[in-house]
């Protein structure tokens, strides 16, 4: 089958369903004792052909990553394995031109040899400000298909909000709700995306390359802009929090 960046960005809808599947084909085959057998994805990426194509080294990878991580944080897998750290270059897949990206080869890692790095794994670092251990993934929702949003209630009490921009071509305002929770003035504000991987195309500095930082005003209903192809992770500290 030829890659295509839109099926793989809508793919990721599927892993509820595959743990579900998962749990009833071992009910079915082992019975209750199969009970206490967990569910783990130890190994994936967007593609595990032997030909690599631009797909695997564009940002279209890395966010794939991203939704994948954070669509399983709701199921009962316990893992998720992206395949893997170091892999090597090839060039013989889908290089079309419907295909993102700028990289003239594939790669099934997330370095390139002693210093590079894809976006993969700029999605793997981004996540550390979304999710810690201890806290409790909520119920985030999006009305619009190319926007997937997803949160976070952290053991201090403090929220944060994950999302995706799927369309590699358009940059989306977008109003944001909180429920339940009343925000300070100001949000953490934190997005890798195409900016980003351009500047590395280009030879820009580290920190052109690598995730922004800055904050924005915020109150429990505002507006955000959320450019082309791109993780944005809001972090919210509560209007009641201690001082």
């Amino acid at each position: 089958v030829a890659d295509s960046d839109p099926l793989l960005l809508q793919s990721t809808v599927n892993w509820a369903k595959d743990a579900a599947d998962l749990r009833q084909q071992i009910s079915d085959y082992i019975g209750t004792g199969g009970t206490n057998i967990e569910l783990c994805v130890t190994e994936n990426n967007s593609d595990s052909s032997s030909a690599f194509g631009r797909q695997l080294t564009s940002i279209v990878n890395g966010l794939y990553l991203v939704d994948s991580v954070c669509q399983i944080m709701k199921t009962e897998f316990n893992s998720y394995l992206f395949w893997d750290l170091r892999n090597g270059h090839n060039s013989t897949g889908t290089f079309d031109p419907t295909i993102y990206g700028w990289r003239t080869y594939g790669d099934e890692g997330m370095l390139d040899g002693v210093s590079g790095k894809y976006p993969t794994f700029y999605g793997e670092k981004i996540l550390q400000f979304f999710v810690r251990p201890g806290d409790t993934v909520l119920n985030a929702t999006s009305d619009y298909l190319l926007l997937s949003a997803y949160a976070a209630r952290k053991a201090d009490g403090s929220l944060a909000l994950l999302v995706i921009n799927k369309d590699v071509t358009t940059s989306f305002n977008a109003q944001i709700t909180l429920s339940n929770f009343v925000p300070s003035g100001t949000a953490t504000v934190r997005s890798y995306g195409i900016a980003q991987d351009e500047a590395t195309r280009t030879g820009g500095s580290a920190a052109a390359q690598d995730i922004s930082t800055n904050s924005v005003s915020v109150s429990g209903v505002f507006t955000n802009s959320f450019p082309r192809g791109s993780v944005t992770v809001f972090s919210f500290t509560s209007a009641s929090a201690p001082l």
